[in-house]
């Protein structure tokens, strides 16, 4: 039959946590002849290496190891050019996953040809280490998850006494699954939210493409081709994924949050790649390529005056604007986008979003636009719309 389901995990510095993923895929009630997975060490530093001796799947397994660190958008497409299957499936280094989380992904596909699939939007959080630079709610937690096991109590008891990195599972806790007992549901309320609302499948959801999140997330290769693979100039951190997603919802395909795939992230203290002004960088870029309404809006979570749900509501009114009176509210509904941008260009500069009609050069046009926001907000129809204006006014 041939490969069906292609791996993509890119890595780098992630050892021994990237072995302990790889052993959760030797259990997968998935037929390994039709799976492959692709590991992108991607310039690692560490001793990652050594999985090319330690790991001997049933799949078919191919290591690539890249000189230099390339970048999480460059090493996904490196993976992306070797794969042969059907279906791509996105996993991080540090995600241990359950026996029949591929076989999961794979049955999803079967109804529609263009979804992705994402277990992102909810996944445990495991301590496979126990680190000295985790926070003490994790350490408070760590201590009731180890008291109902002797083994797991014993390691935790060792970091006590050292204060150093401790290991607390290995093969044979994944191989049997006890590694569960060390781990919890984390889920954003946001994102518990949106799933009530929306459900799984996110019907009605304004911008799901935000669920494309490649710490799991699934999709057919031949999408991929059609909407282009991740954009190379996007480095660091920070909305590579969500550029992709973009593209990718706007060639149709629909999106949904399964929890039959959900995964669980090695917890592990943040490094510096995690880095905002790179992750700004690449929103800029994100929004010069789609200068859309759609994705301006992300600015409005910059600024951390609203979350997703909330600028879903904000996107929609616009929308619903912009349809019913095509021909009406010109400056209320020009001057949104640009307000946005000129925030944006504060943020990137490292300075306060403020006084944003007089520093867009569009001061002139205030009066008009207050006169369209009031006759607006008399519709008694798009207050979230009217709220989010007055917020970019007040900044």
């Amino acid at each position: 039959m041939g490969i069906k389901v292609s791996m993509i995990i890119p890595s780098y510095n992630r050892y021994p946590q990237n072995l302990l993923t790889l052993f959760s895929l030797q259990n997968q009630t998935f037929n390994p002849s039709n799976l492959e997975v692709i590991f992108v060490d991607d310039g690692s530093t560490d001793l990652t290496s050594k999985i090319v001796k330690a790991f001997h799947p049933p799949f078919s397994f191919h290591y690539i190891r890249c000189e230099k660190n390339n970048g999480r958008s460059k090493a996904r497409n490196i993976g992306i050019k070797k794969a042969t299957g059907e279906i791509i499936i996105f996993l991080d280094a540090e995600m241990i996953v359950n026996p029949d989380f591929v076989q999961n992904h794979y049955n999803h596909h079967h109804a529609h040809q263009k979804k992705v699939i994402t277990g992102s939007l909810g996944y445990y959080s495991l301590f496979s280490f126990i680190f000295p630079e985790l926070n003490k709610k994790d350490l408070k937690r760590i201590a009731k998850l180890v008291e109902s096991d002797d083994i797991y109590l014993k390691r935790y008891q060792t970091f006590l006494k050292t204060n150093r990195a401790v290991q607390m599972i290995f093969q044979e806790d994944i191989d049997s699954l006890k590694f569960r007992k060390l781990a919890y549901y984390s889920q954003l309320h946001v994102d518990r939210k949106i799933i009530s609302k929306f459900g799984e499948e996110l019907t009605g959801f304004q911008m799901p493409w935000m669920v494309f999140l490649t710490g799991n997330v699934s999709v057919r290769k031949e999408l991929l081709k059609s909407a282009g693979f991740f954009d190379e100039t996007l480095q660091g951190w920070g909305f590579e994924d969500w550029e992709l997603g973009y593209r990718l919802y706007k060639c149709g395909a629909a999106f949904a949050f399964k929890q039959n795939v959900t995964s669980y992230h090695q917890e592990h203290p943040v490094t510096s790649n995690h880095n905002w002004k790179a992750s700004l960088k690449n929103f800029n870029l994100f929004q010069q390529k789609h200068p859309h309404i759609d994705v301006l809006v992300i600015i409005f979570i910059l600024l951390g005056k609203y979350n997703r749900l909330e600028v879903h509501e904000i996107l929609k009114q616009y929308k619903a604007l912009e349809q019913k009176y095509p021909n009406r509210f010109n400056n209320f509904k020009e001057m949104i986008p640009i307000l946005l941008k000129t925030a944006l260009s504060h943020l990137l500069a490292g300075k306060p979003a403020t006084n944003l009609f007089l520093k867009s050069q569009n001061y002139y046009r205030k009066k008009p636009t207050q006169y369209e926001r009031d006759t607006i907000k008399s519709l008694g129809i798009f207050n979230q719309l009217v709220h989010a204006f007055d917020y970019l006014n007040s900044l």
